[in-house]
């Protein structure tokens, strides 16, 4: 399994609310700080990654990975490796199709839901 690129640290921002349950899921920026994706196939704006000294709650800072470099996420059902993926209501990945937003690609597979798997997140802001 891979490993996260350190070299460049995620980027720190402020959690909207309780991320406890969301740590290595798709992510978003809202007007009061990073929140889980919570629509199927919305655009993501990161990885809320997981490297707290406590559990991230609203105000607290979070990381989050924005850049375009290997770094790891929760999947919500099997995906194979090179699949295309975009967040759950829950946050996590899952198999993208035609009509959802494109937020990462397995580098990976992973063979059941609340896996945490190696991904490659690809440009921002792209429609399918």
């Amino acid at each position: 399994m891979g490993k996260i690129d350190t070299a460049v640290p995620p980027v720190n921002a402020d959690a909207s609310g309780d991320l406890t349950a969301k740590i290595w899921r798709f992510g978003k920026y809202t007007a009061t700080g990073v929140a889980a994706c919570s629509v199927l196939g919305e655009r993501a704006d990161g990885i809320i990654g997981g490297h707290f000294v406590k559990a991230p709650t609203a105000g607290d800072a979070v990381d989050f990975y924005t850049d375009l470099r290997p770094c790891k996420v929760q999947v919500g059902a099997a995906v194979a490796k090179g699949a295309e993926l975009t967040p759950n209501a829950n946050g996590d990945a899952i198999t993208a199709v035609a009509t959802n937003i494109v937020a990462a690609k397995a580098m990976e597979a992973a063979g059941a839901a609340g896996a945490i798997i190696t991904v490659l997140p690809v440009a921002r802001y792209a429609k399918p």
